[in-house]
């Protein structure tokens, strides 16, 4: 089974190939949300939310709380209730912890 990368690459690479040769149906407005969807998913200094960490990591509310919390940064916005994380620090937290709970 292909990874998500090598999905994504092969995507991007018939888009692009149909772009090139004027084969595309694909409008300004279209284009624009491919753009801002491919940014979305390969920004990783973007701030995610409490809620949609928990959803990134695959770990329960109680988890995070107890043992992803303690141990990660989070920036918290004046104003705001919510902490956010960037999606670089939770990867290398899924990456070291999560990884390692999975192998035991």
């Amino acid at each position: 089974m292909k990874n998500y990368s090598n999905t994504l690459a092969d995507l991007l690479t018939i888009i692009a190939d149909n772009l090139r040769s004027g084969n595309s149906n694909v409008d300004a407005d279209q284009l624009d949300m491919i753009t801002a969807a491919i940014n979305g998913i390969t920004n990783y200094e973007r701030q995610i939310g409490t809620d949609e960490a928990i959803k990134f990591l695959k770990v329960s509310r109680n988890y995070f709380y107890d043992h992803v919390k303690p141990i990660l940064k989070g920036v918290k916005i004046p104003g705001q209730k919510t902490i956010y994380y960037t999606k670089k620090e939770l990867e290398k937290y899924r990456n070291i912890h999560l990884q390692v709970s999975k192998n035991q």
